[in-house]
C-alpha cells in the first residue's frame, strides 16, 4: 500500500513529468480506442508511458518537515515531533 505525506520537490517534478506525460499519451490513446483504429504499436506506446508513471510513483520518497521535541516547560510547540510519523534527520 502507498501512503504518502510530503514530497521532496525534486520527487514532485519528476512524478509530474511523468504524469504529464502519461495524461497526454492516455488521450491519444483514448481517443485511438474510441475510434477503433488503434494498433499494437500505440498500445506498446501506451503501456511505455503508463509503466515509466508507475515507476515514478514507486521512487517518491515520503518526508517530514521539521519539528520540535516536546518541552514540558511549554504548553504549547509550533511543529511537534510524533514518534512513528516523523523524519528525525536528513540523508
Amino acid at each position: 500500500m502507498l501512503k504518502i505525506c510530503w514530497v521532496g520537490y525534486e520527487d514532485m517534478l519528476n512524478f509530474q513529468k511523468a504524469y504529464k506525460n502519461w495524461l497526454e499519451n492516455y488521450r491519444y490513446f483514448r481517443l485511438k480506442y474510441c475510434s477503433r483504429t488503434l494498433t499494437k504499436k500505440d498500445c506498446t506506446v501506451f503501456y511505455q508511458y503508463h509503466k515509466i508513471l508507475i515507476e515514478k510513483l514507486k521512487e517518491l520518497n515520503t518526508i517530514y518537515p521539521e519539528g520540535n521535541l516536546y518541552d514540558c516547560k511549554l504548553s504549547e510547540t509550533t511543529n511537534p515531533i510524533v514518534l512513528g510519523n516523523t523524519s528525525l534527520g536528513t540523508l
